[in-house]
């Protein structure tokens, strides 16, 4: 008798959790259509009030959709009024083609939408779609009804639809998932272990490379979600978004990133640190740029190794972060840089002074310019530093080069030289230049009257 009692239980829960299954079956695909149908009513409302001031009375679309609200929960008996209009359309899709609807719609009220609108319409249709399906699914996982063999299935379709959002740029809906779903994995049940393993996915590097593609777009106030977003997320987005920012080669995304992560402060400092020991001269320089911008004092005796860097361009970097903790020590540092034996390094070191704005550099390119270079064996160097002076372009720069402009003197700077700097005199302001352009017009040679002439021209034109 026991055997049978236990047979019967067994049978009766059998039963009971199939019935579950098709329950909550049923629910989904319900869910799902009813979201389908709610994207594309949204979508075709907004397209039909946008232009209802011009439809007259004709707003036929507008008021079946109205009607269709108010009988949402009228019985089934009665077929609602947007049914009805959309029985009377032989070319209806309701979601994923949006195109199509909303040409059915210009025959049904004779206007004409412009390509702009149809994308906006489209856009604003599948937005509202992926927000409600993620809210859907996020109530779905969180009723206890849902057990331990269904929830994988609907938490994968939740990490779906949230990267869908994070690649939409729709960061406020993507922080209540990120919020929610960290609420549900407290515990070590089965049920928080499955959503404490989903968090870790919404914070890797798939949902991490679908924010990122969805940046260059982004609007300054959705922007500025993004630290919000990645303190919710934690330690491990922060390190997905360093490796994206060390490897890019895209300028505007790499600034995007810096201005992001720079505001995240001292959470970056300790992973941007180790990555200055990547043997890429490029991420190094990166993570040099990044430690800058946060201005964090204790990365600096990891900089301080990389001004030794084999490559110049990351040596000056990291000659610049030093810079702004201590504007002593690196002096010498640039200087050897800057008058390295290597005519080629010097040369780079010169334009990379000129090209990043090194205003430290000033003094020592002036002082290398006093010294004499009587065999011209140097020259090339000394060109780029006339040219790194002027695109720093501090007046301070011509006070120091008097041996440019002196009429007598025994072992006087290349001609060359000499025009090189006529010819980039324009680059400091005018009442800097006044008198070097007034000796300029007096100088015996014909090439520097005409720049000097030309200059002065520009000055007396200027409002």
């Amino acid at each position: 008798p026991e055997q049978v009692a236990y047979g019967g239980r067994a049978e009766t829960l059998e039963k009971l959790r199939q019935q579950r299954e098709s329950l909550l079956l049923h629910f989904w695909q319900r869910a799902d259509e009813r979201l389908q149908r709610l994207a594309a009513r949204e979508s075709l409302r907004q397209t039909a009030e946008s232009r209802r001031p011009r439809l007259g009375t004709d707003g036929a679309l507008v008021d079946a959709l109205d009607e269709d609200e108010r009988q949402a929960q009228a019985p089934s008996g009665e077929q609602p009024a947007a049914a009805r209009f959309e029985a009377r359309q032989d070319r209806r899709q309701l979601f994923g083609a949006d195109l199509e609807a909303l040409g059915e719609l210009e025959e049904q009220v004779g206007v004409t939408l412009s390509p702009a609108a149809v994308e906006i319409a489209r856009e604003l249709g599948e937005a509202a779609a992926e927000t409600a399906a993620a809210m859907t699914l996020l109530e779905l996982a969180e009723r206890f009804e849902v057990g331990p063999e269904e929830l994988p299935a609907i938490l994968a379709r939740l990490e779906a639809s949230y990267r869908r959002l994070l690649s939409a740029g729709r960061l406020r809906q993507a922080l209540v998932v990120v919020d929610r779903v960290q609420q549900s994995a407290a515990g070590v049940d089965p049920r928080p272990t499955a959503f404490r393993r989903l968090a870790e996915r919404l914070s890797g590097r798939e949902s991490l490379q679908a924010l990122v593609g969805a940046l260059p777009e982004m609007q300054e106030e959705t922007l500025a979600l993004v630290p919000e977003l990645l303190h919710q997320l934690g330690p491990t987005a922060v390190r997905h978004l360093l490796g994206v920012l060390a490897e890019t080669d895209n300028r505007r995304l790499r600034h995007l990133l810096l201005d992001l992560l720079a505001r995240l402060g001292p959470a970056v400092v300790r992973d941007a640190t180790a990555l200055l020991a990547d043997g890429r001269w490029y991420v190094v320089r990166n993570m040099l740029l990044l430690l800058r911008r946060v201005g964090d004092p204790g990365s600096v005796p990891a900089v301080r190794k990389c001004a030794d860097h084999p490559d110049l361009r990351v040596r000056l970097e990291a000659i610049r972060n030093l810079f702004a903790f201590d504007p002593e020590v690196p002096r010498e540092l640039l200087r050897r840089a800057l008058t390295h034996a290597d005519p080629r390094q010097a040369e780079a070191a010169m334009e990379l002074a000129g090209e990043h704005g090194i205003v430290e550099a000033v003094e020592p390119i002036v002082a290398y310019l006093q010294a004499r270079d009587l065999f011209g064996r140097r020259s090339s160097v000394r060109i780029k530093a006339i040219r790194a002076l002027a695109a720093i372009g501090d007046p301070a720069a011509l006070g120091g080069l008097d041996r440019f402009r002196a009429r007598f003197q025994l072992f006087p700077p290349a001609l060359e030289e000499r025009r090189e700097l006529y010819r980039t005199l324009g680059a400091y302001p005018p009442e800097a230049r006044r008198e070097w352009v007034e000796l300029g017009r007096r100088s015996r040679d014909a090439e520097i009257r005409r720049l000097a002439g030309e200059l002065a021209r520009q000055t007396e034109s200027a409002p």
